[in-house]
Order: C-alpha cells, then structure tokens, then sequence
C-alpha cells in the first residue's frame, strides 16, 4: 500500500520546462530516462468511479504493464493532496482487462505522457508534457513540509498550482477545442499530431 502525498503544479512553456530540467539534472545524481506512458482508465457508462474520485488504471510503460486502484483524493492543504494507491505489475494485460470488462468496466480515456523522474530532496520530482495540455511538475513527498522545501530549493511559483488531475484538465480542453469527451477520450500524442495538421488545413 503506497500512501501518495504530492502537488501539481504547471509549468508555463517548453522553455521554462528546459530550465527546469537543466536544474534537475545539475542537481541529481541518478536520472532516469525519459518514460513514455499509455494509461487506459476504466470506468462504468455512468461514470461512477470519476464521480466518487475513484481509479482503475492500466498503463503501458517500456513493454510492460502496471494495474492501479487510487482512493479518493484528500487535500490536507490548499494545494498538497493525498490518496492510497495500489500498484501492480501484470503480465497477461489482455485477461485483465477481460476481467476488468466482465465488472461492468470499460476504457472511458486513454492519455499519453512523457515523463522525466528525479529524486531530490526527498521528494520524487515528475516532469511531464501531455498532448493538448502541456508541461506540468509533480512533486510526491512524504510530507507537506518536504514538498515545500523542495518546492523552495527548486524556485518553483506556487502561482501554477493544478489541484484538477490530468484526466480533469483534458476533460476541459478537449471539449473547448471540440475533440470527442470521455467515454470516447483520446489525448494521445498521435492524435494530437491529428488535431494540428487538421487545424492547419
């Protein structure tokens, strides 16, 4: 059981991301390389676990593939959440998500990411661009304080803090730019490669 304390804060424009994961470096010993994940979440057709804040999870990272369930969120400040998360590993992903579907469940999105991961003062630090959406910081602690200290020492403005998750922000972007909505959401970064060449023409 992983108790996740963390906050989310966005990061403006590619070039303040640049900056920021210059500083990451300067300052880390270990990096990992740069993840892309496929996260597919399950839901009902009403959408009962978005309205009670629950997640069922399958993401797709390096060839191999994880299962969560996520609690509702608590905030414990204004901008500091926590939620229980379990986390899995799975090898057979295609009977999992037979059983998934045999509980009445179905994939309602699907959403890339890019992901850098750094470990510092305590603290993982997650930098992220999604399709449509942009750059972001996550910032997991074991505490309140830790993630402040960590925020401070990183110079980081809590003026871009995002207390809605990625689902919620792609939510509202892609009904303002009219792209299809949950239980049909794709924020993908093929589709975003789609949408702009669409536009462009």
């Amino acid at each position: 059981m992983l108790q996740e304390t963390e906050i989310k804060l966005k990061i403006e424009n590619h070039e303040n991301a640049k900056r920021l994961i210059e500083k990451c470096k300067d300052l880390s010993n270990y990096e990992f390389e740069m993840q892309i994940q496929r996260d597919e979440y399950y839901d009902t057709i009403n959408e009962e676990l978005k309205k009670n804040d629950l997640v069922v999870r399958i993401r797709a990272l390096n060839e191999k593939f994880f299962i969560a369930l996520k609690s509702p969120r608590v905030f414990i400040t204004d901008e500091i959440q926590k939620r229980i998360e379990l986390e899995f590993e799975i090898t057979e992903v295609n009977k999992i998500r037979t059983e998934i579907a045999e509980q009445g469940l179905k994939a309602s999105a699907i959403i890339d990411k890019h992901r850098l991961s750094f470990y510092l003062f305590n603290c993982n630090i997650l930098i992220d661009k999604l399709p449509f959406i942009g750059w972001f910081i996550e910032i997991e602690g074991d505490s309140p304080n830790s993630i402040n200290e960590a925020i401070e020492k990183l110079n980081i403005s809590k003026n871009t803090v995002e207390t809605n998750n990625y689902g919620e922000l792609l939510d509202e972007k892609l009904k303002e730019i009219g792209l299809p909505l949950r239980p049909n959401l794709r924020a993908t970064f093929e589709e975003y490669d789609r949408f702009k060449i669409n536009k462009i023409n």
